[in-house]
């Protein structure tokens, strides 16, 4: 199974702000988005800073608008971020686009911090004659400023996904595996999860235009093992994407 991550950047690809670009230009941004799906062709999306129909993005549905445009037959979106003005609304939060159906779904948007509110959804994967537990999939998007509140964060979707199924757990986490912040590292013992090389310095994420934070990850439980891992050189956001090859392993079939 391949999946992968990215942060939309609300469709402003590396712009200052999307409120500034006509809906035109964030269709193409999205276009190029849609380019880069089909060419990697993963099962499973999960998308970060995803708009519902907003005043300052266009007044569409990016979520909606990339899945038709590459191909996957099923999506989900929560609305973590949701403010009117005018009678006009702006929100946005976590999604995923999935080539099978998505079962189970679940939106939680975390406590709210002084900081823009975060959350995540999370869904159960089956393939058609899969005859092993469903697959739980996760996007996540953690807050940009306190290593407190990330922590609060990840303690509650620890809670959340607490089992022992299969689990593959994506996002911008904004915090690195490495330094005085435990944050990852908390959640990947929460939960049972690991994530591929979480020493390596060659794969940051953040900023697209000279990558130097990993910021982006994913991390998968036990019944999974990393046959690759790539974050892809396209500035199609502020973030680069991350691609992920996943095969069960074999002592848990």
């Amino acid at each position: 199974m391949r999946v992968m991550t990215l942060n939309l950047a609300h469709g402003r690809k590396t712009r200052a702000h999307q409120a500034l670009l006509w809906r035109r230009t964030l269709e193409r941004n999205l276009s190029e988005i849609a380019e880069l799906l089909r060419r990697e062709a993963p099962d499973v999306v999960a998308l970060q800073e995803a708009d519902a129909p907003s005043l300052w993005s266009g007044r569409f549905d990016h979520v909606r608008h990339l899945a038709i445009l590459a191909g996957y037959p099923h999506r989900l979106s929560g609305e973590h971020f949701c403010i009117w003005r005018r009678g006009r609304r702006i929100c946005y939060g976590c999604s995923l686009l999935s080539r099978v159906p998505l079962a189970e779904a679940v939106s939680h948007k975390f406590r709210r911090t002084l900081s823009i509110p975060k959350g995540f959804v999370s869904a159960a994967l089956r393939h058609p004659g899969q005859r092993s537990p469903a697959t739980r999939v996760v996007s996540v998007h953690l807050d940009f400023a306190r290593r407190r509140v990330r922590r609060k964060q990840v303690e509650a979707l620890a809670a959340e996904l607490a089992g022992d199924g299969p689990l593959i757990v994506m996002g911008d986490f904004n915090c690195q595996w490495l330094g005085r912040e435990e944050t990852l590292r908390q959640l990947a013992a929460g939960l049972g999860l690991h994530p591929f090389e979480p020493e390596s310095d060659e794969l940051p994420t953040f900023p697209s235009r000279r990558p130097r934070r990993r910021l982006d990850w994913i991390l998968v439980s036990r019944h999974f093992e990393f046959g690759g891992y790539r974050a892809l050189p396209e500035r199609v956001s502020d973030h680069l994407a991350v691609v992920a090859d996943l095969k069960r392993t074999s002592r848990l079939r």
